[in-house]
Order: C-alpha cells, then structure tokens, then sequence
C-alpha cells in the first residue's frame, strides 16, 4: 500500500493524492464497521455464537483497540465497538471473557473521555456491564 501511494504521488497532483488517500480511509472504515455489525449478530445468533467462543480474548482485545481509533471520521466505527462489547458481555458466557474484563474495562475507561457524546453515553452503558461495583 505505501509503495502504491509513493508511486501514485511521483506522478500524480498531491491533491489526488490525498482525495485517493481519504476514499481508502473511508472504505476502510466501512469495511470495519460492516465487520463490526456481522460480529454483533453473530453474538445474538445461538448457532453462530458458538463461533466466536473459540478464542475470546482475541474478540475483546481487537475491540478495545478499535474503541480508541482515532481519525477524523472514526466515531461510528468506536461506537459500534463499545455496542459490540456490551452485546459480547450480554451474550457469551462470563467464564470466557473474564481474563479479558480488565483490558475491555481499561478501553471503556478511555472512551469515556471520547470528542463524541454518543460513543461517551455508550461507553457509561457497557462500562456497568463490565465493571459492576
């Protein structure tokens, strides 16, 4: 990829550059949050839950990296991850995310000082899930 954006700039105006460089940023971010969503109803679905169970830390670990994405447009995408770990805490069993609760619980943490009112709101929400006291 950085070698294509190299090659792109030698020859091309910096600012199709740039516009190229903000279309990936999007596509990828969409393709993240679509992730994102087919990972939520797979921990709603009994059938496909089961999938997941295989390796949970790797599912709490991937979304409390994704609650702290930062870029311009990424507030959709942190949202959907904090929405996605209250569904992991609603659905799977307890047994299999508690080695993971105090990760999920430290990217809770941070995203309660998130620019974005919603991904805060969310985060209050399955930050009580996670850590009741």
């Amino acid at each position: 990829l950085c070698f294509i954006i190299q090659a792109a700039s030698s020859q091309l105006p910096p600012v199709m550059v740039m516009s190229a460089m903000r279309d990936l940023e999007t596509q990828l971010q969409m393709g993240i949050l679509g992730a994102l969503q087919v990972v939520g109803g797979a921990l709603q679905d009994q059938v496909l839950q089961g999938t997941l169970h295989a390796d949970p830390g790797a599912l709490v670990t991937a979304l409390a990296r994704l609650t702290r994405l930062k870029t311009k447009t990424s507030a959709v995408v942190r949202e959907e991850a904090v929405r996605t770990l209250m569904l992991a805490i609603e659905h799977m069993p307890y047994h299999l995310l508690h080695p993971s609760r105090q990760q999920a619980v430290e990217a809770l943490t941070a995203a309660l000082d998130d620019d974005k009112r919603s991904v805060r709101q969310l985060a209050i929400r399955c930050r009580r899930l996670w850590a009741p006291k």
